[in-house]
This record gives C-alpha cells, structure tokens and sequence, in this order.
C-alpha cells in the first residue's frame, strides 16, 4: 500500500478507538513518508491513549519539528511533560500552544485553562486536544 492509504487506514482505526492497529497502520504509512506531521500527530494521540508517553512525546515532537505552529500538538505535549512531572517545560509548550491558537476557538478556551491549570501549580485536570474535538482541526 501506499502512504496515504496506509494513513487512511490507520485513520479508520483512530475513529474507531483500535489505537494499537492505528499505531501500525501510521507506522507503515511514515516509514514510507515521513514528512506527515497530520499522521505524526494522530500516532501521538493513540500513544497517549495507551500512556505510553516517550513514545507519543516523540510523534508529537515530530509533529512541531514539521509545521511548528500546530498548537494542539504543543498542548499535547505539555499534557504529557506535566504528567511527567516536567513543569517548566510543559509551560513552555502551553505558551507555544497559546501563541499559535486562533482566539475564539474552544480550543483557546482548552489551552486558556491549562495553562491556569500550570500557573496554579497543577490543580485541576489538564485537558489533551485530539482530532475532532469541538474547535480542533478533524
């Protein structure tokens, strides 16, 4: 199969919540063509799901390395480095989320939020941005 069609498949799988056959199916798809920061981005979401958060930190990382200003994966990625308890650097990626974000979405809303969350020391329940998601690209 080709890249696309290996993208599309694991996008079935994604909608359909069968994280570890849209893992796969992402993998072959960039192992063919990895300049892909869409499915670079949906592979760190199913990563997440499965609290594997080395491997999805590294997918989403990938994401910015190829279009910098995709702030729902900056949230990610400070969801994740919070988790970790890396909190200098999960404000820092909250800040590149927020200076990226369109004003008025609900996903400004979202990185408004975390980012009280961060200043607050953590109190409160950080929210992961995902495909589809009320204002998030699909």
């Amino acid at each position: 199969m080709d890249p696309a069609t290996w993208a599309e498949k694991g996008n079935r799988d994604y909608r359909a919540g069968d994280w570890d056959n849209a893992i796969s199916s992402f993998k072959n798809s960039l192992t063919l063509d990895p300049d892909q920061p869409e499915t670079w981005f949906l592979k760190g979401c199913c990563e997440f799901a499965l609290e594997e958060y080395r491997e999805a930190l590294d997918s989403l990382r990938e994401t910015l390395g190829q279009k910098p200003d995709h702030w729902y994966a900056a949230n990610d990625i400070a969801v994740i480095l919070w988790i970790l308890g890396e909190r200098e650097a999960a404000r820092q990626y909250l800040d590149t989320a927020w200076d990226h974000c369109p004003p008025g979405t609900s996903g400004h809303d979202v990185i408004a939020a975390n980012r009280g969350i961060a200043g607050s020391g953590g109190h409160g329940t950080f929210s992961f941005l995902k495909p589809g998601a009320p204002g998030t690209p699909a």
